[in-house]
């Protein structure tokens, strides 16, 4: 594997959210194996080779697309979100008091900086820890701010944040250019009924692949 760390299963799925996939099969790439197999040994996250990776699906299908999750290095994907989405992540180091001599137990700092927007103070840091761990919860944070439209297709299952804040899993059953048409229990469980109404897309909380059978 490579030696570069790989990001974890959340921050790869939120990348996939926000539209990062690998542009060629290679042996170094990885991607999360999510196959039926798996999920049944509830062994969901282990990471794969791309030359290795297959489905009990048809690989042409919407579903073994929606079940593909790229684990991008972490290096890999900060550079996605610097080049695509002129958002940067910057790494100092801290802890170094009035010490003379550097110790063993360096950590780092995180800032984000996005293009546009206001430049980010001393106070503004996401915390500090070890390069690796501080860096992943930098790449989180720079991902959430990521503003994409998402994919949706007719029969997928999602959330909306305005439909019991987004606990309600709802079924994509029409799609315009600014609102999809949801079908689901708008009762919430107290009525058991199934209906159907158009919501904004920009409510839309993409559904895990993982959580339906």
């Amino acid at each position: 594997m490579n030696q570069d760390q790989l990001v974890k299963f959340e921050t790869a799925c939120l990348a996939k959210e926000k539209g990062f996939s690998f542009t060629f099969v290679d042996d170094e790439n990885y991607r999360y194996g999510l196959h039926s197999y798996m999920q049944k040994r509830n062994d969901v996250t282990k990471i794969y080779p791309l030359s290795h990776w297959t489905l009990d699906i048809d690989a042409n299908s919407q579903q073994y697309k929606d079940l593909q999750i790229d684990a991008p290095t972490q290096t890999l994907l900060r550079k996605w979100l610097r080049e695509v989405h002129n958002i940067y992540i910057e790494l100092i180091i801290d802890g170094w008091g009035d010490d003379a001599l550097v110790d063993g137990c360096v950590c780092y700092r995180a800032f984000i900086w996005e293009v546009g927007k206001p430049k980010p103070g001393p106070a503004d840091d996401l915390g500090s820890h070890k390069f690796e761990v501080i860096l992943e919860v930098a790449l989180y944070q720079a991902l959430n701010l990521v503003n994409v439209k998402p994919k949706l297709y007719i029969g997928q299952y999602v959330f909306h944040q305005d439909i019991y804040d987004g606990k309600e899993e709802m079924k994509v059953v029409g799609i315009r250019e600014h609102e999809v048409e949801l079908e689901g229990d708008y009762s919430g469980g107290t009525h058991c009924v199934t209906q159907k109404s158009w919501l904004p897309i920009k409510g839309i909380i993409l559904k895990n692949p993982l959580i339906r059978n």
